[in-house]
């Protein structure tokens, strides 16, 4: 990612896409990925685009009788999305699997959560118990960590942008703590507080996902003199939360201050964004640490090695970075017209010294 924004700035929002597919594709099928045109990086990309227009049906999970409608009727999209996307899931599930246990088989591949799983349930006549469980696990843990750390990412270079004190702050606090010989890593984070507090106040006030996956009531309950009987869907409202004024005064302003001991009148909030952002119960986003420390090393990445600022336009002045999330059960952030360059040649060798070791 970094060696990407180094030598093609203009194109960042395409390197932050790029990164966590790949590492999620290394650790979940043991895949390496093959270039910035990489055929399983373009089919992932093309899945998590329909299933997230496909979250946006869900309201005929309570009209069921809807699906009968012909296809042809103007404004019935959602059969022609059905099965575009259940050919494109189907595709996608079989295919990093099928490289994953070919490698395994052979002995060629690196351990992974695919490997693991297939070894763990190799039937002697050579079989995989419980295939299907297997590739959809895979293939939800592609889904559910590519498009949401990436919007984290996306929405880090956005608060940059219009509040360049915290470019500055940061970058001292690297500065200071880790210095310029190399690039900061997951046993850094610990002398970096207020990086940390950029990511944390990046979950809260770029909201991704703005209703967490709905429960399913066993039970009848009552809240705040609600009846809800058994049976009902709740969704919890994130957006709510993460913009409640009384935990968070300013609401709307990017303030990683206001996770730093002693630097607000109010104090530090309360309530993390983290004991909501990533959903609750047993439906808890289990790739929470995972997301956390890929977010981490992206931030701390990129404040070390480059300054971010507005371009400036023909008139001279600067051109306002995009600030319009485009909605969906995933809110997704597209790029700002801005200006990435290297804090330094040492910076740079450093990109150019870690990518070549690769």
């Amino acid at each position: 990612m970094l060696n990407g924004i180094l030598n093609a700035p203009e194109n960042y929002e395409g390197h932050v896409r790029r990164f966590p597919s790949a590492v999620i594709l290394r650790n979940v099928y043991g895949y390496e990925v093959q270039g910035e045109d990489d055929d399983i990086i373009r089919l992932g990309d093309k899945v998590i685009r329909v299933s997230s227009e496909a979250l946006m049906y869900l309201f005929l999970d309570f009209i069921p009788g809807l699906k009968y409608l012909p296809e042809g009727i103007p404004g019935i999209g959602f059969p022609r999305k059905a099965k575009e996307g259940k050919h494109l899931q189907e595709t996608f599930k079989a295919k990093p699997y099928e490289i994953a246990k070919k490698h395994f088989i052979e002995g060629t591949g690196e351990e992974c959560m695919t490997s693991v799983l297939i070894a763990n349930n190799l039937q002697e006549d050579g079989s995989v118990l419980d295939e299907e469980n297997i590739t959809d696990a895979a293939n939800t843990a592609f889904l559910g960590g590519t498009d949401t750390s990436v919007t984290a990412i996306m929405t880090f270079v956005l608060a940059i942008l219009k509040n360049p004190e915290t470019q500055r702050r940061g970058q001292e606090e690297i500065d200071a703590a880790i210095g310029n010989d190399h690039l900061p890593t997951h046993s850094d984070m610990d002398s970096l507080p207020y990086v940390r507090a950029i990511c944390t106040e990046v979950l809260r006030w770029g909201t991704i996902l703005p209703f967490a996956v709905p429960h399913c009531l066993t039970e009848d309950d009552e809240y705040k003199g609600y009846f809800i009987p058994s049976g009902t869907w709740v969704f919890p409202n994130v957006w709510a939360m993460s913009q409640d004024p009384v935990h968070y005064p300013d609401p709307l302003s990017f303030k990683p201050e206001r996770w730093m001991p002693g630097e607000t009148k109010e104090g530090v909030p309360s309530v993390r964004p983290q004991e909501y952002i990533f959903g609750f119960g047993r439906r808890v986003c289990s790739g929470q640490d995972w997301a956390e420390h890929i977010i981490f090393l992206a931030v701390a990445s990129i404040l070390a090695t480059f300054n971010i600022q507005p371009k400036i336009g023909p008139d001279g002045k600067q051109i306002s970075p995009n600030d319009h999330y485009i909605p969906g059960a995933v809110r997704t952030l597209r790029g700002s017209q801005c200006r990435i360059t290297p804090r330094s040649e040492k910076a740079a060798s450093l990109i150019r010294q870690a990518f070549s070791s690769l």
